[in-house]
Parts: C-alpha cells; sequence; structure tokens
C-alpha cells in the first residue's frame, strides 16, 4: 500500500539573501506546489524523497556559480504530516561573501604551448564573479590545448587562494604535461559488412601520427555522421609511455534504413 504522494506546501531557505526562490526552483527536483498546479508548466509538490539528499548538492552548485565559495548547506529536513499528506522542507544556508577574479595564473612549460593563446580562451575573467562550471570548462580547454599537441595524458590541477579581506580570488592551474604520444595502431571492430578502409577514412588518426584530442574526438562524430553505425565507441589503449592504440568498436545499424 504506497499510500497517498505527500505535497510539498513550503520550502524555508533559511539564510538565503542573495538568491531568489526562482533561481533555486531552477534547479531543485522538490518545489513547493504551486496554484493552478494542473497546468502545464506548474509544480505539483509532489516530494521526491530520495532526491532530498541531491538537491542540497544542487544548491551549493547553484552558490558556487555564483562566486559563493565559502557557501555551507545543511541537510534538508523535511516535515511531513501524514494526516493531510503535505510537508515543509526546511534548508539551512550560509551563504557567505560573494568573490570575483582577481588573478588567473596558468603554470606551464613554453615548450608545450604558448600561454598567451591559453589565457585569451578562458571562460573565467579578472573582476568577474567567480563561477565553478566555468572553471570546469577551463579546465577542459586547458587539457585540450595540451593534448592537441600530443600531450595525451596531460593532468590539469587547479588551486582557488582566497583573499577574504577583500573577497576576491587568485585561480592557480598546474599543467602536468607528462610525455607525448604517438598511434601504435587503429584496430577495428564489430563491422561486418562496412569495409575497414570506410571506416579508417573518417578516422582522422592513423599509426605513426601524434595524439591530437580534437582529432581524436572529431573521429567519433565523423563516424556516427556517416549513419552506417547505432553505435561507436573508441577507447584508448596505452601500451607504453609514449605509445598507444586506438581500439573502434562499432555496432552496424541494420540494412535498408533510409538515412537523412
Amino acid at each position: 500500500n504506497k499510500g497517498k504522494e505527500v505535497i510539498i506546501r513550503k520550502i524555508n531557505y533559511n539564510g538565503a539573501k542573495q538568491l531568489d526562490i526562482d533561481d533555486f526552483e531552477d534547479v531543485m527536483i522538490n518545489k513547493q506546489k504551486e496554484s493552478f498546479s494542473w497546468w502545464f508548466g506548474r509544480n505539483d509538490g509532489v516530494i521526491d524523497f530520495e532526491q532530498l539528499e541531491y538537491d542540497k548538492f544542487r544548491i551549493k552548485q547553484l552558490y558556487l556559480e555564483n562566486g559563493f565559495l565559502d557557501i555551507r548547506v545543511k541537510n534538508l529536513f523535511s516535515i511531513v504530516d501524514f494526516n493531510t499528506n503535505s510537508a515543509n522542507i526546511n534548508i539551512s544556508i550560509y551563504e557567505g561573501a560573494q568573490y570575483k577574479i582577481n588573478n588567473i595564473i596558468v603554470h606551464i612549460d613554453n615548450n608545450i604551448t604558448k600561454t598567451d593563446k591559453i589565457y585569451k580562451q578562458l571562460k573565467l575573467k579578472k573582476e568577474k564573479i567567480f563561477n565553478v562550471d566555468k572553471l570546469r570548462k577551463d579546465i577542459e580547454y586547458i587539457k585540450t590545448v595540451v593534448a592537441d599537441d600530443g600531450f595525451a595524458f596531460a593532468e590539469v590541477k587547479y588551486d582557488i587562494k582566497k583573499d577574504t579581506k577583500n573577497n576576491t580570488a587568485d585561480v592557480v592551474y598546474n599543467v602536468i604535461s607528462k610525455d607525448k604520444v604517438y598511434i601504435n595502431d587503429v584496430i577495428i571492430s564489430g563491422n561486418n559488412k562496412t569495409l575497414d578502409r570506410v571506416i579508417r577514412r573518417n578516422i582522422y588518426l592513423a599509426p605513426g601520427d601524434l595524439y591530437n584530442l580534437t582529432d581524436f574526438e572529431d573521429s567519433k562524430n565523423a563516424l556516427n555522421r556517416t549513419g552506417f553505425f547505432e553505435t561507436v565507441k573508441i577507447e584508448q589503449q596505452r601500451v607504453s609511455k609514449d605509445k598507444m592504440n586506438l581500439l573502434v568498436s562499432v555496432i552496424e545499424a541494420p540494412t535498408g534504413n533510409l538515412i537523412f
């Protein structure tokens, strides 16, 4: 006997001063019931107990995207009245200060790539509000630039140095390049009807080539665009510190399908 659904009548964001309820509802799964909840796009307020813990992390992520590096969110506490099948949810939030970017530093060997090229394309900017989502994108961008020069197994680590007096932060990226990597072999499997050469001409890396992350990603996209395959998977198999195999695994689409 499941019983009736529990409806959220009210969510109290205790301690929230800098963000609005609408900001929270854009990211949370659990939302309080709105009037005319039967109308398309309105919140029906049905509680999802399993998602309460994850909503805590969604709130924290929201604050980090808006520069609140000291954000703390305590566990969400729900008070359920089973007589009316309704609930109130209390969330305790400590926002802290909002931080701006004071400086961005990328530590990388200039023999690998020019740092000027990297700085121009970073999402985080000096004197702008810190945003953890942009930080992640910058990490991926730096990793791509370095990997396009053959450093397939490079690592990008970061550190955030806060100045609590001025509410600013320095973001420091440290790039560990390791060795340049070359393609040892391209091994194809799963193709029963499609010739190997048809697949190989859509793979932009061949044995002996210097590894390039952009070419690696473009190869997967090119194979998917052919329409010959239901699924395409290209894996990297490291065979030594400076060589790797590309393992191309495909599942062919049924014949006779019309491809637009």
